[in-house]
Formats: C-alpha cells, sequence, structure tokens
C-alpha cells in the first residue's frame, strides 16, 4: 500500500489525482486531517485513523470534514456540534484550520 492509500480515502485520491499537480491539494488533505485530530484535543491516538477524517466539498466548492469511525464516535461523545474547515495551498505551502463549535 503506498503513502496515499495509507493517508487518504479513495474519494479524496481521486480528487488529488484530478488536480495538476496534485500535490498541493494532497498536502492542504493533510493539513486538514491533523488540524481535526488536534481541534479533538487528542491527535492520532485512541484508534483514530487517517480514513477516519474524509475532506470533501458542499456543494459550493467549500470543504468540510466527514468524520468515521472512531473519530466520528469521540466526537459525538464530547458534545460537539459542528465543524468548519478553510485551507489554503500552494506550490510550496499548505494550511488548513478547524473549529469546532459546541451548541450549549
Amino acid at each position: 500500500m503506498d503513502f496515499l492509500q495509507r493517508v487518504f480515502t479513495r474519494a479524496e485520491i481521486n480528487k488529488i489525482n484530478a488536480e495538476n499537480p496534485g500535490y498541493e491539494r494532497a498536502a492542504g488533505f493533510w493539513a486538514a486531517k491533523e488540524s481535526m485530530v488536534k481541534a479533538l484535543g487528542i491527535g492520532f491516538r485512541q484508534g483514530i485513523r487517517f480514513h477516519d477524517i474524509e475532506v470533501e466539498h458542499n456543494q459550493y466548492g467549500c470543504p468540510q470534514i466527514i468524520l468515521h469511525g472512531s473519530a466520528k464516535a469521540l466526537f459525538n461523545e464530547k458534545g460537539r456540534a459542528q465543524i468548519s474547515l478553510t485551507i489554503s495551498h500552494c506550490r510550496t505551502y499548505a494550511i488548513a484550520v478547524v473549529a469546532v463549535v459546541t451548541h450549549n
């Protein structure tokens, strides 16, 4: 299994490969996954895997996080309600910020 398959879902790989060059989008997706686990407060521990955090785009082209498996369970357990994601990248840098909101 290569790096892309270990870290990204099939849908993410398709989006990465659709870009030329795709490494900028891959770096942005990687940054989003890292930012998400930091927003959860635990990193890649407690059974959270890369595939548990998926980056996709809504109908307007805005990036969003879809949680699966252990990440989704932890998110729900902590009473989180909403995830906001922003990604920016260029040829040499990528950054992502995740904000997790709790509704009380």
